[in-house]
Formats: C-alpha cells, sequence, structure tokens
C-alpha cells in the first residue's frame, strides 16, 4: 500500500497496479469534477462512457498519487508507460515516432480550487518523473487542449499554463497530431477539439 507523504499541510499516497481498484470510481468522479473547468470544459456521457481510470489497474507501470488535506481527498495524478496505454493515447506517439516503452505519459494533474497556488504542482512533477525514471523512461509528456483567447467561457484572469511547463522543462511536440470529440459544459453536441503534446527529456 501507499507510504503516506508530507507537504506543507498536504500528504500525498501513491499507489501502482491493482492497489488502484479501490480508487477508480473516487477518481474518475474527481477527473470529472475538474476537467469541467476551463479549458477543458469536459461534460462525461455516463451512460456511453465507461470508468477510463481503470486502465491503470492493468497497468504494471501505472502510478496513481491520492491527495488529501487531512481526511478529504483535494487532488489526483497518474502516469504510466505510453507502451501500455490504450490506442487513444498511444496512437498518437506511435505515429510520431516515439519509443512508447522510453515514454512515460502524465495522465492526470487534479487539484481542487482551493488546493492549487500552493506550490503543490511541483511535488506532482517530481513524483511522476520519479516513477518514470523507476520504470526506464527518458522522456515525459502529456497532452493539453488548444483554447482560443477569446473563448466565452475563459475565466477572467485566466493565465495559461505554457510557461509554467516551459519552465519544467516541457516544449510542444512539432510532430504529434491527436484531434478529439466531446461535448463542453455550455453547447447541447460534442465538438471537434485539437490537441498538443508537450515532452520533455527526463533521462
Amino acid at each position: 500500500m501507499g507510504v503516506p507523504q508530507q507537504k506543507s499541510k498536504l500528504q500525498y499516497k501513491i499507489y501502482k497496479g491493482s492497489e488502484i481498484v479501490e480508487f477508480t470510481d473516487t477518481l474518475y468522479h474527481l477527473s470529472n469534477t475538474v476537467f469541467r473547468e476551463y479549458p477543458y470544459l469536459y461534460e462525461p456521457d455516463l451512460e456511453k462512457e465507461g470508468n477510463y481510470m481503470e486502465r491503470y489497474t492493468k497497468m504494471k507501470s501505472s502510478f496513481v498519487m491520492m491527495i488529501y488535506d487531512g481526511n478529504a481527498l483535494v487532488g489526483a495524478a497518474t502516469a504510466g508507460s505510453l507502451s501500455e496505454e490504450c490506442d487513444y493515447v498511444r496512437v498518437p506517439y506511435e505515429e510520431a515516432g516515439y519509443n512508447l516503452e522510453k515514454t512515460f505519459y502524465y495522465g492526470e494533474a487534479m487539484l481542487l480550487p482551493t488546493h492549487r497556488g500552493t506550490g503543490f504542482y511541483k511535488t506532482i512533477m517530481e513524483e511522476r518523473r520519479k516513477a518514470a525514471l523507476d520504470w526506464g523512461a527518458t522522456k515525459g509528456t502529456f497532452i493539453s487542449v488548444n483554447r482560443s483567447d477569446d473563448h466565452p467561457l475563459r475565466p477572467q484572469g485566466y493565465t495559461s499554463l505554457k510557461s509554467i511547463w516551459n519552465r519544467y522543462g516541457f516544449f510542444e511536440c512539432p510532430h504529434f497530431k491527436k484531434d478529439a470529440v466531446w461535448k463542453d459544459v455550455d453547447v447541447a453536441e460534442p465538438t471537434l477539439k485539437s490537441l498538443t503534446a508537450w515532452v520533455k527529456d527526463i533521462s
């Protein structure tokens, strides 16, 4: 089982493989809460979609960090080798020529609004980097959605995370091409989105 670690007032526990089974529903509900916010604005179709967090229970490389404030779950982060990821995630990287065994995919990074801006994002990045190195990966990567600066649901004062990702050494992958379709919270039908992959050498 995961061993509690202390960071400021927050604690985190790390789980892998079959240890994650008991948390898949919790992770799924947390992600549906966090990713409803801008820029993802994701409205899940609970009738058609399965619990995509269950894939981590079948991956030997899987990493899940559960983040707590006392007994309250306030965030989580996930990761795993691209070689074990689902087709939806894996194939665009494969087509872009990446070595899947040597590339670790940083899936979800989720903190509730009340616990953002505390510096904990650094811990999330560092722990996923450690998991990637333990697996033998030499690159870390994640995907973001592209939104226009004049999007009607863009919050006033919103600051893109691109400069932060650059500061952590992540840069846009020029050969990665991926689109996705989902329903935004403010529209009746699903729409097409373009996605960008961010990649970093971690070795």
